[in-house]
């Protein structure tokens, strides 16, 4: 009973297995069957340059060598990518014979393989194998159309425009790069914080040019089985040679390339090969004349290998900031446009000033939550400056929380917010009080929102008055409630250690420390006591 339904439950399978033994077998004993002996490139080379080689092939799909003997011994070696030009005149100036072959991996052995995968069946059943199938051959052929996007949909990143108009430009006539005897980046990383539209800009560039764009997170080449990364990398680099070799421009974006890039001190022997074989398809690609441009973005540049971004690969790099106080009105402008039933009362310049640090996809989440709070009242109710306001806070602090909270609180509350407001208010920064309330929203009873310049650096003064708008609420409440002052200032504790920690140990501000510091291990520190004691005295 028991192997009848063995024969029923993997019966079909031996028939495909002989089937693919029948079929398969020739080519495995074909190709695997002439003994190469592996010896090293400079072994190879002394035997051609001494004359007893006839003939050699050159596979540049896999950078090796084959040479046959006149006394019938054969022998491969492994070259660098750069190195097979410099082969193929070795081999001319001693007379052997050579040819080129673009044999890949694959095409050696696809038959050794396919009884692989045919026992690998018959091992673990057929859901595992057609998994297998879809990540190796379904993920990577997500090569879109050409995107609709525009450069005029890009907006805040007008200093990054003259960089990407050059590319834009080699991607519609190369013939003008080559006269004038230079090479347009084909490498290029885009960094920034998240949301500020660094996919949107590489859409942008696909558009104007005109091409076709392949979009790929870095998480795609994440895989269960090894190898099996290595295998999605190169089939889409291969799919992007296709269509460029029939003469149409192609753009490969790795968003999150972080995932994929990472410093390879950091990781493990899997991502290791990962990252080696992007780094080989890169330096092939950068070397041939196709138009296939790779774009990386990130947010973690820091955490990218060295060797991803040398001269050659991702060459061309550009920062993506958060948008300026202009570039922030004018996106609430355009997500604005978008609400059906918009009142007259809102004003998108005192919006801007509001959303200081805010990224494209924060604002466009605030338009669409002032839209929802809009709904709550009527279908075509207009959306407010008021509601605005209520988006911002519920995506700043949290939601409305329906706890009940005594009179008590919320007089403390009162005070403590108070406090924020008028030091910012009577202070010596810019910033101003925009809103202060004691509604509780998340774990906050209350909150005061300042508005506040832009700024590229920072200075003490500037320190000095963050400090005492955050410290306001401790001496309002020690002033109002004496000895029953409560915890509610802890955040506000937390917020001006951290600006302080930041100053002193990454930007050198301090009185006693001059360098950067690690604050991560700032217990280890020498200096531990007297940036600890200068934070203490500070604030």
């Amino acid at each position: 009973m028991k192997l009848k339904k063995l024969a029923g439950k993997y019966g079909i399978w031996a028939v495909v297995a002989l089937v693919a033994l029948l079929f398969g077998g020739s080519s495995i004993f074909k190709q695997v069957s002439p003994e190469y002996t592996e010896i090293s490139l400079y072994e190879l080379e002394s035997k051609v340059a001494s004359g007893v080689a006839k003939d050699a092939k050159i596979n540049s799909a896999d950078h090796q060598i084959k040479i046959d003997l006149h006394d019938g011994k054969k022998f491969v070696a492994n070259f660098p990518a750069e190195y097979d030009d410099d082969l193929m005149t070795l081999l001319k100036s001693n007379n052997v014979n050579g040819s080129a072959v673009n044999e890949s991996f694959w095409d050696q052995y696809k038959g050794l393989f396919l009884i692989f995968g045919l026992l690998a069946l018959l091992s673990f059943g057929s859901s595992a194998f057609f998994g297998i199938k879809k990540r190796l051959f379904v993920r990577n052929a997500r090569v879109k159309e050409t995107p609709k996007q525009r450069l005029t949909d890009v907006i805040g990143a007008e200093g990054l425009i003259r960089h990407v108009e050059q590319l834009i430009a080699y991607l519609k006539d190369p013939q003008k790069f080559t006269a004038a005897g230079v090479a347009a980046p084909r490498g290029w990383l885009i960094d920034g914080p998240p949301g500020n539209g660094k996919t949107l800009l590489c859409l942008a560039i696909a558009g104007e040019a005109g091409v076709e764009v392949s979009v790929l997170s870095g998480s795609d080449f994440a895989a269960k089985y090894y190898g099996e990364s290595e295998a999605q990398i190169a089939a889409l680099f291969k799919k992007a040679r296709e269509i460029a070799s029939k003469g149409d421009p192609i753009i490969i974006v790795i968003d999150e390339i972080d995932a994929v890039g990472g410093n390879r001190d950091d990781a493990g022997e899997a991502r290791t090969a990962t990252l080696n074989k992007l780094l080989t398809e890169l330096d092939g690609f950068l070397k041939d004349e196709l138009r296939v441009v790779v774009i990386g973005t990130t947010n973690r540049k820091d955490a990218l290998d060295p060797a991803l971004l040398r001269p050659g690969r991702l060459t061309k790099k550009l920062h993506m900031a958060a948008p300026d106080i202009r570039a922030r009105e004018e996106l609430f402008r355009m997500y604005a446009k978008k609400l059906t039933f918009l009142a007259n009362d809102v004003n998108f310049p005192k919006l801007a000033r509001r959303t200081m640090g805010l990224s494209g996809a924060d604002i466009k989440e605030v338009c669409n939550t002032a839209g929802l709070f809009a709904l709550r009242v009527t279908d075509d109710a207009p959306v407010t400056m008021a509601l605005f306001e209520q988006a911002i806070a519920e995506h700043l602090v949290g939601h409305e929380t329906s706890r009940i909270i005594s009179e008590e609180e919320r007089l403390t509350t009162a005070w403590h917010e108070s406090g924020h407001a008028l030091v910012g208010l009577l202070g010596d920064g810019n910033a101003f009080p925009e809103e202060v309330s004691i509604v509780a929203r998340g774990n906050a009873g209350g909150v005061t929102h300042f508005s506040d310049d832009d700024r590229l650096f920072i200075d003490w003064p500037w320190i000095n008055a963050m400090l005492e708008r955050a410290m306001g609420s401790r001496a309002a409440e020690r002033m109002m409630l004496g000895d029953k002052f409560t915890s509610g200032a802890g955040h506000d504790l937390e917020v001006a250690t951290n600006i302080l920690l930041q100053a002193i140990t990454e930007y050198g501000m301090g009185d006693s420390v001059y360098h950067w510091v690690d604050h991560r291990h700032l217990a280890d520190h020498p200096f531990a006591a007297e940036i600890i004691a200068e934070i203490q005295r500070r604030i």
